[in-house]
């Protein structure tokens, strides 16, 4: 009954809108006394049933404990207890489903179970518990609650929870894997450092008239919040900046930003560039991540003319260098870039590197890559290794690995095996070790294996069932032009298949392309010492996209209706542990941290 009530959760999501789980509101429910839960099987029962604590509010995690005995009274042991959190019955009458179900453990004491479920929306609320044994027999019973709401963020219930950006603009989801407690919060940026997060948001706000002629002044802030608890913290004024207008707007500014933090948690770096007439001048400055308050600022030497301009500040890991990339642009010909190293400590320029019409160098594409990932190879500071198409969008794809202090590419590795005639589905993942890059085509499910610090291509698999069967020229034509969007999934979200790889680097999860012709097919498991896939989670289920815990948990976004989809925790050998449904229409899952 609990593998059936399970796998049976995919399919009534798709018969029926779930509940949002974090609208502050309570649900809509009848006048009437609560519906009783189901009966308890015969021979069976339970005994002794607590839940913690007895007057529930939004953000806390009820805690179930009780004892399952037999018509004897003999405690029964090796059962296995899931929870289901539901409404109460709407005004229909109708039984609503569940929102969350969560597979609890045995405690010590023999014949005693517990489950945890968090409670993340206020209202009137049954939890359904069953227990089954190996032979299929189930018992179950229910238990009504009332959740009180709260004002403003409930704190995370964790030291370690997962981040995950919404498909609405300034949104985070805040989760707890072990539990199910999820949050909103506000911000456009998130930043880590050890065990602390902050959530960023940049407000440009005007100061006097602003036309497209002459553009206006804006006042730029930096507005960071506590991402474990919500609070919002402190503001870091940049004060009022001049600048112009995009083209084409009547009202946009055109500044660009881009944040950073160092590794220790103590210092914010902050990047951005405005534009005065055809030029862009840029400025960083540093602020104590404590406090907000400016403690060093300077503008970069020189302005750089074009028309389009974005930058991404990073820091090293030693925390002593910025990286700052700055892509530009006036024309499909007219492109190029400005690599800028700094000292950490006194924003002192190590090097630059300006070739700002440079449409045939590597590192215009990817200094700043698409489709990525990027990043720092750990232990060989200072090389970077960026996935990108090195000549524009409609070339290949290569991994190249670049320095950026002496503005050169190191080692650049074709792709093209991999992409065959898909080179859009090309996505790829670093090992833990730093050491390894997988590039992996979503859609044909060409795999290969590159050594970071060499550049060499070291193996390549081809994992597709039927080798001989690509997705078809239409499938491709219509992801090239409309992205990667799993075809079922709500309109907005904008999540790519991609891989994923486990904290030890044992294995690669993989989500294969969806397309016109295949609606999705879980996650495949892949073992890196062999390039064989040697598992299949989900099988035949709409994925959107997997991230993998540093505990080595899966958490998987699953396609719903027209209106919520759904995130499911797994444990590495792919055994359910708990299922949510998302309060709104997805999640960026990809970009998780």
């Amino acid at each position: 009954m609990v593998a059936r009530l399970l796998h049976g959760l995919h399919t009534l999501r798709a018969l029926a809108v779930a509940v949002l789980l974090l609208v502050v509101a309570a649900p809509v429910v009848s006048a009437s006394e609560p519906m009783p839960g189901p009966p308890e099987a015969t021979g069976w029962r339970f005994a002794g049933m607590t839940v913690e604590p007895t007057n529930p509010a939004v953000g806390d995690v009820a805690t179930v404990r009780f004892s399952v005995v037999d018509d004897e009274g003999t405690p029964l042991t090796g059962l296995r207890p899931v929870a289901a959190l539901r409404p109460a019955a709407t005004t229909s009458g109708a039984r609503p489903d569940p929102v969350l179900i969560a597979v609890g453990r045995p405690l010590d004491d023999p014949g005693w179970y517990q489950v945890s479920l968090a409670l993340n929306q206020a209202g009137r609320w049954w939890i359904d518990l069953e227990v089954t044994n190996d032979a299929g027999r189930t018992a179950t019973t229910s238990h009504f609650v009332v959740v009180a709401p709260t004002l403003g963020t409930p704190p995370a219930t964790t030291e370690a929870p997962l981040f995950l950006p919404g498909d609405s603009w300034g949104a985070y989801y805040r989760l707890d894997p072990d539990t199910g407690s999820l949050a909103t919060l506000s911000g456009e940026d998130l930043l880590h450092a050890g065990n602390h997060w902050w959530l960023a948001t940049t407000r440009l706000t005007p100061r006097g008239p602003v036309t497209p002629e002459y553009g206006g002044t804006w006042h730029l802030t930096v507005e960071l919040s506590d991402g474990l608890s919500g609070r919002p913290l402190y503001a870091v004024d940049l004060g009022d900046i001049r600048a112009s207008v995009y083209v084409g707007s009547a009202d946009e500014p055109a500044i660009s930003t881009s944040l950073a933090v160092a590794p220790d948690g103590s210092h914010l770096y902050l990047y951005w560039a405005r534009q005065l007439g055809q030029g862009w001048l840029a400025s960083v400055a540093i602020a104590d991540a404590g406090t907000g308050e400016i403690l060093l600022q300077r503008e970069l030497t020189g302005a750089v003319v074009a028309d389009v301009f974005w930058g991404r500040l990073d820091v090293s890991a030693d925390g002593t260098r910025l990286v700052l990339a700055e892509r530009t642009a006036r024309s499909a010909s007219q492109s190029g870039y400005r690599l800028t190293v700094l000292d950490a400590a006194t924003l002192d320029t190590v090097a630059q590197h300006r070739r700002t019409v440079a449409p045939d160098d590597p590192l215009t594409a990817c200094v700043l890559p698409y489709p990525g990932p990027a990043g720092a190879i750990p232990g060989a500071d200072p090389l970077h290794y960026s996935l990108c198409m090195p000549r524009g969008s409609l070339s290949q794809p290569a991994l190249v690995i670049w320095d950026p202090i002496a503005g050169a590419v190191v080692h650049q590795v074709s792709l093209a095996a991999v992409a065959g005639d898909a080179p859009q589905y090309v996505d790829g993942v670093a090992a833990p070790d730093g050491r390894h890059f997988y590039a992996v085509n979503t859609a044909t499910r060409h795999v290969a294996e590159i050594d970071l610090l060499d550049g060499n291509l070291l193996r390549t698999a081809n994992l597709a069932p039927d080798p001989g069967d690509p997705p078809s020229t239409f499938d491709r034509f219509f992801d090239w032009i409309f992205g990667w969007v799993a075809p079922q999934a709500a309109a907005g979200v904008l999540i790519e298949p991609g891989v994923t790889i486990a904290p030890d680097g044992s294995s690669l999860y993989l989500v294969p392309a969806s397309s016109g012709s295949n609606p999705g097919d879980g996650v495949l498991v892949i073992d890196t010492d062999s390039l064989q896939v040697v598992g299949h989670l989900l099988a035949g289920q709409p994925v959107a996209g997997v991230l993998v815990t540093p505990t080595g948990h899966l958490v998987v976004h699953e396609v719903g209706n027209a209106d919520h989809d759904a995130l499911s925790v797994l444990d590495p050998d792919g055994e359910m542990l708990l299922s949510l449904t998302l309060p709104g229409r997805g999640i960026r899952l990809g970009q998780g941290h």
